[in-house]
């Protein structure tokens, strides 16, 4: 799902700062964005760390002097009932479906406030909100990403800004739109925006 947001903010004129814990795949989805310009930069790390996420957003803010969108569509699908689950397995569960998100909210957010806005896209689950069998750590991670957008995001960022978080079923999206960070830059015909 990373590959084809990125490829869409990509033909829509915006410069991309993707981020993942698979340099390889990350690379080659940069490489192939890059085919036709520079589109795009690989930013691979691990999620769990409050410097990666923050390092996210400010590399785009310092190559563009933008960021316009931020996309958060990382997750993990940990299996397990409450007493399959260790300590470790819900503890990085929730570090990057739902930690990750507040710290590039929270670093995105206070850019957008003061310079004109933004739009942020949280990737949950419809198990966040309808939980499946056997995956107590990846529900709950991901209902918390949906009521975390509730609550955070209509004050602090007021009206110039939009949000929404998204609940993939299957191919289908069945509440609003679309890891990425985002600025304006620059587009193949002159402007542009960076994603």
């Amino acid at each position: 799902m990373g590959r084809a947001i990125c490829a869409k903010f990509v033909a829509n004129g915006y410069f991309v700062v993707a981020g993942d814990a698979n340099a390889e795949a990350l690379q080659d989805t940069t490489t192939a964005l890059n085919k036709i310009g520079e589109n795009a930069l690989a930013r691979p790390g691990d999620l769990r760390s409050k410097a990666y996420c923050e390092d996210l957003i400010d590399t785009a803010i310092n190559l563009t002097g933008r960021l316009d969108a931020l996309v958060n569509n990382s997750g993990i699908i940990t299996r397990g009932t409450i007493l399959e689950t260790s300590d470790e397995d819900w503890e990085r569960t929730f570090d990057i479906n739902l930690t990750a998100i507040f710290y590039t909210c929270r670093r995105a957010v206070r850019f957008m406030k003061e310079n004109g806005g933004g739009s942020i896209v949280n990737i949950s689950s419809t198990w966040g909100v309808y939980p499946g069998p056997s995956h107590a750590a990846y529900c709950a991670s991901k209902a918390a990403v949906a009521t975390f957008f509730k609550m955070s995001w209509a004050r602090p960022c007021g009206r110039r800004h939009q949000g929404q978080c998204c609940l993939p079923r299957g191919d289908r999206y069945s509440h609003a739109s679309v890891r990425l960070c985002t600025s304006r830059f620059r587009s193949r015909h002159g402007g542009g925006r960076t994603q």
